[in-house]
């Protein structure tokens, strides 16, 4: 997925996707890329914020200014 990236250091990822799901592209980030930092977002309040590996949940709709606070957050650690 991002072995070739490696310069990566933030993955902003949906959890509705149509071929894989966010919880199934998060499993493959944290055995492949485990140090990757990974902020998810999610439209469904049930989700709440329990992914064990993301780094942090927005919930949607989000303002940019706020995903960019939460990102900043989460890159500084």
């Amino acid at each position: 997925m991002l072995k070739r990236h490696k310069n990566v250091d933030l993955v902003l990822l949906d959890l509705s996707m149509p071929r894989m799901s966010g919880e199934e592209v998060l499993a493959e980030l944290r055995y492949s890329r485990p140090e990757l930092k990974v902020v998810l977002f999610t439209g469904y309040a049930a989700h709440g914020g329990d992914f064990p590996g993301a780094a942090a949940v927005v919930q949607k709709s989000f303002q940019l200014e706020e995903l960019a606070a939460e990102m900043r957050l989460v890159l500084e650690g």
